[in-house]
């Protein structure tokens, strides 16, 4: 009797485990394949005087552009709101000042983000 309850408590652990890893791993493959959060330009990994990012909100499809510059006279820096619509793979941009820029989404193994029409270089998730 004792062996039985061990072993149906046992198949219970084990079962238990193996459902909350499926359940870690969706949750992962949503994170890599959502654009909305901080999005950190990889130029910034050769120079860290320089910091582009990109904010992509989840209300409103706003977002923000914020770009830092680090010299020996201080910190230079910028921000720039715009508006953003995402239909399957294609992204439009528009800038404050009008400016619309139409670019295919691409996500990376690694998460990283290419924005092919708007940077040449990768965009890191923060």
């Amino acid at each position: 009797m004792k062996s039985n309850i061990k072993l149906i408590l046992l198949v219970l652990v084990c079962l238990t485990q193996f459902s909350c890893q499926n359940d870690d791993r969706k949750t992962n493959n949503e994170n890599q394949t959502s654009i909305i959060g901080e999005w950190l330009r990889s130029d910034y990994l050769v120079d860290t005087s320089t910091e582009y990012k990109l904010f992509f909100y989840e209300d409103n499809a706003n977002g923000l552009i914020t770009e830092q510059l680090t010299t020996q006279a201080g910190i230079i820096s910028s921000a720039n709101p715009f508006t953003w619509t995402l239909n399957e793979a294609e992204l439009i941009i528009t800038e404050q000042n009008g400016t619309e820029t139409i670019t295919s989404v691409q996500f990376l193994e690694n998460g990283n983000l290419i924005l092919e029409n708007f940077s040449t270089l990768e965009f890191i998730r923060q």
